[in-house]
């Protein structure tokens, strides 16, 4: 018999979670991720990160476009409230690339960013 899930002791750490799909399930997702150029990890936080979004009615991340210091600048002074792409409004946003830099995401959120 599977254990309880336990709710997370440090809500600011990262853990693991483990499933099992069935491997028609498995290729179709990695098809997608394939498709996507992104890794199964990614897209399965993304999918979650989603429904949990979609579950709170939180807003929708925006389009994934690249921002610069510029736009959050330009944000501040006009008074808008703009939401990290983690979906946070302040987030301790590290940025890591991978592929050679052709993917950047945020170290703290294990969201793709650009």
């Amino acid at each position: 018999m599977p254990r309880q899930p336990e709710p997370a002791k440090n809500p600011d750490h990262k853990y693991n979670i483990q499933t099992t799909v069935p491997g028609w399930l498995k290729n179709d997702i990695l098809r997608i991720c394939e498709q996507n150029e992104t890794s199964l990890t990614q897209w399965i936080n993304h999918v979650i990160h989603d429904a949990v979004r979609n579950n709170k009615k939180l807003p929708e991340l925006t389009s994934g476009t690249a921002r610069t210091p510029a736009d959050t600048i330009r944000e501040y002074l006009a008074g808008e409230r703009s939401l990290q792409p983690c979906g946070l409004v302040s987030c301790d946003r590290v940025d890591v690339s991978s592929d050679g830099g052709s993917m950047v995401f945020c170290d703290s959120c294990g969201i793709r960013v650009f």
